[in-house]
Parts: structure tokens; sequence; C-alpha cells
């Protein structure tokens, strides 16, 4: 039984994706640059847990790269899963 490969996700702040909601609801101005700089150093600099859906969403690579070529900004966090369970095998990361 072969597992699936490993899969890329990119962590997108919350206050940003919250921003970015209210701008494509017509309720704020264009969010700006995505914004990683809390939970990059919540996560790699303080050595917090950091928890989906309250401090980040997860982006697939395709729509990263749509929202990134869009918005730009950083610093750009990526996890690796792999298998079906969604186990974390790395964390890989640009600095701020």
């Amino acid at each position: 039984m072969s597992s699936a490969p490993p899969e890329s996700f990119y962590l997108v702040g919350k206050d940003w994706t919250d921003r970015w909601t209210k701008f494509t609801r017509g309720e704020g101005p264009d969010p700006g640059p995505i914004d990683n700089k809390g939970i990059y150093r919540k996560y790699f600099v303080r050595n917090e847990k950091i928890k989906l859906a309250e401090d980040f969403y997860l982006l697939t690579s395709k729509l990263w790269k749509f929202a990134y070529t869009i918005y730009g900004g950083g610093p750009v966090i990526k996890q690796i899963w792999e298998g079906t369970a969604g186990h974390k095998i790395a964390d890989d990361y640009g600095a701020p």
C-alpha cells in the first residue's frame, strides 16, 4: 500500500485573510501585501503554538501562487504534509 506523496500548503495570517475577505465583499479597502510577520514571530521566533483558523489559514500551492502574484508580501511560510492522516514533515520559510 503506497501513501500519497507529500503535499505543500502555505500559511496565511488570519488578520490579512480577514482584511482580504472584507475587501472582496466590498466592506473594506484593499488588504495590501500578504502579512505573515505575526505568525512568523509567534511560531519561529517565540516558539509558540499557532492554531488553524485562529492564527492562520492554509492555502494550496496553486491558490498561494495566485494570491502571492497579486498581493506579494510575506514572509512565505510553507508546510509539507505527508499521507492522508495529515502528518506534517517539514516547515520552510523565508526571513521576514
